[in-house]
């Protein structure tokens, strides 16, 4: 008896965990380096504050970007500049800064 191979019924899933990132944060002030690394916390306010890189890449891309999450996630320098981003920019930004950082 020889075992038949069934095919699939559905496509197999890809999770995406990373998100499109804009050019307008990509100039250094925004970016990681081997001397000053990004402060992470968590956004506690109770009104939604929507994400800054969900509305740079929707403004970039003509609104063609889905919408606007609502930030999960505060990225800053001290005294330097602040990002306030959802789940999946957050993540692409944690890899941004690894590579900038190594």
């Amino acid at each position: 008896m020889s075992a038949r191979k069934q095919e699939q019924l559905w496509p197999e899933l890809t999770v995406t965990t990373s998100a499109p990132l804009s050019t307008t944060y990509a100039n250094p002030s925004y970016r990681a380096s081997a001397q000053e690394k990004p402060k992470w916390t968590p956004v506690k306010v109770k009104a939604p504050i929507p994400c800054d890189e969900c509305a740079a890449v929707q403004h970039e891309t003509r609104g063609r970007f889905g919408p606007r999450a609502s930030a999960r996630q505060r990225r800053g320098f001290v005294g330097g500049p602040i990002l306030r981003l959802c789940t999946r920019p957050a993540n692409a930004w944690r890899e941004r800064d690894t590579r900038d950082g190594a």
